[in-house]
C-alpha cells in the first residue's frame, strides 16, 4: 500500500501538465486500494497542484469536452473523425477518454474539421 501511495504522489507532482489525467486515475484506484485518506479531497491537498496547475488541468479537460461535444453536434462518430482529418481513430478515442493530452495543433486540426477553432481570451470573458 505505501509504495503505490509513494508512486502515485510522486508521479502526479512529476507531470504538472498533464496532473489531472494522473489525478482522475489516481482518484479511480486510490478510493478502492488505500483507506489512509478518508475523503478524495484529503489526498487531493497532498497533491499540492497550484492553482496555475489546477487552471491548465481544468483547461485541458474543458477543451476535450468541447471537442467531444462538436464532434457530436456535427453528428460524426469517432472513425468518421478520423477518416477525415488523417487521423487513427484510436488517436481521437485516447485524447476523449483523457488519456492523452492532445497538442495545439492536433487539437487545433480536429476542430477545423468539425467547423471550430480555437480562440484566445482574457481570463476576464472565461464565463461568457
Amino acid at each position: 500500500m505505501y509504495k503505490y501511495k509513494t508512486y502515485m504522489y510522486k508521479d502526479a507532482n512529476k507531470r504538472n501538465n498533464k496532473s489531472k489525467k494522473i489525478i482522475k486515475k489516481c482518484k479511480k484506484r486510490w478510493l478502492k486500494v488505500n483507506r489512509e485518506f478518508q475523503e478524495w479531497e484529503d489526498f487531493e491537498k497532498e497533491l499540492n497542484i497550484t492553482s496555475e496547475q489546477e487552471a491548465a488541468i481544468q483547461l485541458d479537460k474543458e477543451l476535450i469536452e468541447a471537442t467531444i461535444r462538436a464532434r457530436e453536434s456535427a453528428n460524426m462518430t469517432q472513425r468518421e473523425l478520423a477518416e477525415k482529418s488523417g487521423m487513427k481513430q484510436s488517436a481521437i478515442a485516447r485524447i476523449e477518454k483523457m488519456k492523452v493530452s492532445p497538442s495545439v495543433d492536433t487539437l487545433n486540426h480536429l476542430l477545423f474539421q468539425l467547423g471550430y477553432r480555437l480562440k484566445v481570451v482574457p481570463l476576464s470573458e472565461k464565463n461568457n
